[in-house]
Protein backbone atom coordinates (compact mmCIF):
# COMPACT_ATOMS: atom_id res chain seq x y z
CA UNK A 1 0.00 0.00 0.00
CA UNK A 2 2.93 2.08 0.34
CA UNK A 3 3.80 2.13 -2.90
CA UNK A 4 1.00 2.65 -4.44
CA UNK A 5 0.21 6.04 -2.24
CA UNK A 6 3.99 7.13 -3.28
CA UNK A 7 2.82 6.35 -6.57
CA UNK A 8 -0.22 8.77 -5.88
CA UNK A 9 1.90 11.54 -4.54
CA UNK A 10 4.43 11.00 -7.16
CA UNK A 11 1.39 11.52 -9.64
CA UNK A 12 0.09 14.73 -8.14
CA UNK A 13 3.24 15.87 -7.76
CA UNK A 14 4.10 15.82 -11.53
CA UNK A 15 0.41 17.06 -12.60
CA UNK A 16 1.01 20.54 -10.51
CA UNK A 17 4.10 20.60 -12.14
CA UNK A 18 3.05 20.04 -15.56
CA UNK A 19 0.48 22.74 -15.06
CA UNK A 20 2.87 24.89 -13.52
CA UNK A 21 5.06 24.84 -16.39
CA UNK A 22 1.81 25.02 -18.68
CA UNK A 23 1.07 28.32 -16.95
CA UNK A 24 4.21 29.94 -16.76
CA UNK A 25 4.30 29.45 -20.48
CA UNK A 26 1.29 30.44 -21.38
CA UNK A 27 1.57 34.02 -19.20
CA UNK A 28 4.55 34.29 -20.91
CA UNK A 29 2.77 33.93 -24.43
CA UNK A 30 0.16 36.57 -23.37
CA UNK A 31 2.14 39.57 -22.67
CA UNK A 32 4.24 39.03 -25.88
CA UNK A 33 4.29 41.70 -27.96
CA UNK A 34 4.04 40.98 -32.00
CA UNK A 35 4.96 42.85 -34.88
CA UNK A 36 3.92 42.42 -38.78
CA UNK A 37 6.80 45.00 -40.91
CA UNK A 38 4.99 47.04 -43.43
CA UNK A 39 7.60 48.95 -44.51
CA UNK A 40 7.10 51.58 -46.89
CA UNK A 41 3.20 52.81 -46.68
CA UNK A 42 4.22 56.12 -48.04
CA UNK A 43 7.29 56.44 -50.87
CA UNK A 44 9.18 59.93 -50.73
CA UNK A 45 6.82 62.16 -52.29
CA UNK A 46 7.10 65.98 -52.23
CA UNK A 47 4.14 68.19 -50.31
CA UNK A 48 4.34 71.13 -52.78
CA UNK A 49 1.39 69.40 -54.14
CA UNK A 50 -1.94 68.47 -52.46
CA UNK A 51 -2.08 66.69 -49.47
CA UNK A 52 -0.85 63.15 -49.64
CA UNK A 53 -3.24 60.22 -49.19
CA UNK A 54 -1.91 56.78 -48.13
CA UNK A 55 -4.16 53.39 -46.99
CA UNK A 56 -3.12 50.39 -45.33
CA UNK A 57 -5.81 47.63 -46.53
CA UNK A 58 -5.76 44.56 -44.67
CA UNK A 59 -8.88 43.31 -46.03
CA UNK A 60 -6.85 41.10 -48.30
CA UNK A 61 -4.31 39.83 -46.33
CA UNK A 62 -5.21 37.92 -42.94
CA UNK A 63 -1.75 37.93 -42.00
CA UNK A 64 -2.28 41.36 -41.07
CA UNK A 65 -5.26 41.48 -39.18
CA UNK A 66 -5.29 40.80 -35.37
CA UNK A 67 -3.31 43.64 -34.83
CA UNK A 68 -5.00 46.48 -33.42
CA UNK A 69 -2.14 49.63 -33.84
CA UNK A 70 -0.66 51.18 -36.52
CA UNK A 71 3.03 52.57 -36.12
CA UNK A 72 4.30 54.45 -38.73
CA UNK A 73 7.86 56.38 -38.53
CA UNK A 74 7.41 59.60 -40.77
CA UNK A 75 10.56 61.22 -42.41
CA UNK A 76 10.35 65.01 -42.99
CA UNK A 77 13.12 66.44 -45.16
CA UNK A 78 12.58 70.41 -44.69
CA UNK A 79 12.71 72.96 -48.08
CA UNK A 80 9.77 75.67 -46.94
CA UNK A 81 9.30 76.16 -42.74
CA UNK A 82 5.25 74.53 -42.03
CA UNK A 83 4.11 72.33 -39.85
CA UNK A 84 2.76 68.78 -40.86
CA UNK A 85 -0.37 67.18 -40.37
CA UNK A 86 -1.54 63.66 -40.37
CA UNK A 87 -5.35 63.05 -40.37
CA UNK A 88 -5.98 59.44 -40.17
CA UNK A 89 -9.45 57.29 -40.07
CA UNK A 90 -10.59 54.18 -40.34
CA UNK A 91 -13.60 51.90 -41.39
CA UNK A 92 -14.61 48.61 -43.35
CA UNK A 93 -13.25 50.12 -46.87
CA UNK A 94 -11.28 52.79 -48.33
CA UNK A 95 -14.72 54.25 -48.86
CA UNK A 96 -15.78 54.01 -45.72
CA UNK A 97 -12.51 54.87 -43.79
CA UNK A 98 -14.44 57.73 -42.30
CA UNK A 99 -14.32 57.04 -38.28
CA UNK A 100 -11.79 59.09 -36.64
CA UNK A 101 -9.74 56.35 -34.17
CA UNK A 102 -7.59 57.34 -31.11
CA UNK A 103 -3.93 58.15 -31.74
CA UNK A 104 -0.72 58.48 -29.71
CA UNK A 105 1.61 61.28 -30.52
CA UNK A 106 4.81 59.86 -28.56
CA UNK A 107 7.52 62.89 -27.71
CA UNK A 108 10.64 62.01 -26.08
CA UNK A 109 9.41 58.29 -25.57
CA UNK A 110 5.94 59.70 -23.73
CA UNK A 111 2.10 58.66 -25.17
CA UNK A 112 0.13 61.71 -25.54
CA UNK A 113 -3.05 59.91 -26.46
CA UNK A 114 -5.95 62.53 -28.77
CA UNK A 115 -9.06 61.85 -30.16
CA UNK A 116 -10.04 62.70 -33.77
CA UNK A 117 -6.91 61.00 -35.66
CA UNK A 118 -5.34 64.60 -36.31
CA UNK A 119 -1.55 64.43 -35.44
CA UNK A 120 0.09 67.62 -36.34
CA UNK A 121 3.52 68.91 -35.60
CA UNK A 122 4.93 72.13 -34.75
CA UNK A 123 6.24 74.49 -37.37
CA UNK A 124 9.34 72.56 -38.74
CA UNK A 125 12.36 75.05 -39.73
CA UNK A 126 14.42 71.67 -40.22
CA UNK A 127 14.39 67.83 -41.30
CA UNK A 128 13.01 66.03 -38.76
CA UNK A 129 11.72 62.10 -38.18
CA UNK A 130 8.91 61.42 -35.49
CA UNK A 131 7.20 58.46 -34.67
CA UNK A 132 3.00 58.52 -34.53
CA UNK A 133 1.13 55.97 -32.83
CA UNK A 134 -2.65 55.40 -33.89
CA UNK A 135 -5.53 53.19 -31.97
CA UNK A 136 -7.02 51.17 -35.05
CA UNK A 137 -8.97 48.34 -33.30
CA UNK A 138 -10.21 45.74 -35.75
CA UNK A 139 -10.83 48.08 -38.04
CA UNK A 140 -9.63 46.59 -41.65
CA UNK A 141 -8.78 49.60 -43.60
CA UNK A 142 -6.61 52.90 -42.38
CA UNK A 143 -6.64 55.71 -44.58
CA UNK A 144 -4.02 58.46 -43.70
CA UNK A 145 -3.43 62.09 -45.31
CA UNK A 146 -0.46 64.13 -44.91
CA UNK A 147 -0.15 67.82 -45.44
CA UNK A 148 1.90 70.66 -45.03
CA UNK A 149 0.63 73.94 -43.45
CA UNK A 150 2.94 76.37 -44.80
CA UNK A 151 3.92 77.17 -48.53
CA UNK A 152 5.39 73.86 -49.51
CA UNK A 153 8.04 73.50 -52.06
CA UNK A 154 9.51 70.80 -54.21
CA UNK A 155 12.00 69.75 -51.39
CA UNK A 156 9.51 69.26 -48.69
CA UNK A 157 8.72 65.36 -48.66
CA UNK A 158 8.03 62.58 -46.47
CA UNK A 159 8.68 59.22 -46.15
CA UNK A 160 6.27 57.21 -44.18
CA UNK A 161 7.06 53.62 -42.59
CA UNK A 162 4.80 51.44 -40.61
CA UNK A 163 3.57 48.40 -38.57
CA UNK A 164 1.51 46.68 -37.33
CA UNK A 165 1.81 45.50 -33.48
CA UNK A 166 -1.04 44.20 -31.10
Amino acid sequence: MKSDSKGATMRHILAILFLFISTTASASELIKVQRYQLGTVLPSASLNGSALTFYVDRTKDPTKQGYSVLEMDVYYTHANNGALTATCTVGETQTTATVAPTTCVVTSGVCAVKFAGVMTTDSLSASKNYGLVLGIGSSPVVKCVMSHGGSAAAGDKVIVIGRLTN
